[in-house]
This record gives structure tokens, C-alpha cells and sequence, in this order.
């Protein structure tokens, strides 16, 4: 759930503008925009952390216990721009954060390419 937002939401006829200037998720900063209309969304965001303790927020973000440990840095955009049906479809991915420094080649190689053989 998003927490600490300050912003300000537009209501027009059949547009919404939102500017969240200020929002945090499990940490990690994350203000965004959005204008959605009924033929398209146009959304942007940017996430940065900086410190925050990776194995807490990987529990807040997933809602269960991972084996890491250490410090989250993440500075990341996004945007997306499209109808809803395709931003729908195109916006479900898994994100797989590691030490890297903990991880061999042969294992980040797998983790990329989704075979997941430490279990």
C-alpha cells in the first residue's frame, strides 16, 4: 500500500489526472503521474531507495519471508502509454532483486532466464 502521498488529482469529464509528487512503497520512493482517459492511459514513475533494508522490503513487497539480506539502491523510470487492455497485459513482470556480489555468472544467467534451480 502506498504511503506518505501528497499530490493532487485532476477530475474532468472523462479524463483523471493524478500527480502524486510525494509517495512511498514498502521504502522505496515512488512518485508517479497518470492521466487516464477511456481510450488511453499515459503513466510515469520513478522509484528510488537508497539504504532501505532489502529482506524488510522484499516482505512488504511479496507478503512473504525471501532469503536476502542487505541494502536496497534502486533508481529506476517507467512509463507506460496505451490503452488499458495492453498496459494490462504488458505491465505483469517478476522482478528478481540479488547481491549480486553474493551470486556466480552461472547463476545470475539462470535467474534472467527464469530457471530458478536453487530449490
Amino acid at each position: 500500500m502506498l504511503q506518505k502521498v501528497a499530490g493532487s488529482v485532476e477530475l474532468a469529464p472523462r479524463r483523471v489526472s493524478v500527480d502524486a509528487t510525494e509517495a512511498t512503497l514498502c521504502g522505496i520512493a515512488v512518485p508517479f503521474s497518470a492521466a487516464i482517459t477511456p481510450a488511453e492511459v499515459d503513466a510515469k514513475a520513478k522509484l528510488q531507495a537508497r539504504g532501505v533494508a532489502l529482506e524488510e522490503a522484499l516482505l512488504c513487497l511479496l507478503g512473504k519471508e525471501e532469503e536476502f539480506t542487505g541494502t536496497l539502491e534502486l533508481d529506476a523510470e517507467l512509463a507506460a502509454k496505451g490503452t488499458v487492455e495492453a498496459i494490462e497485459k504488458l505491465a505483469r513482470a517478476d522482478l528478481i532483486v540479488h547481491s549480486l556480489r553474493e551470486l556466480s555468472p552461472e547463476r545470475i544467467g539462470e535467474l534472467i532466464r527464469g530457471r530458478d534451480q536453487s530449490t
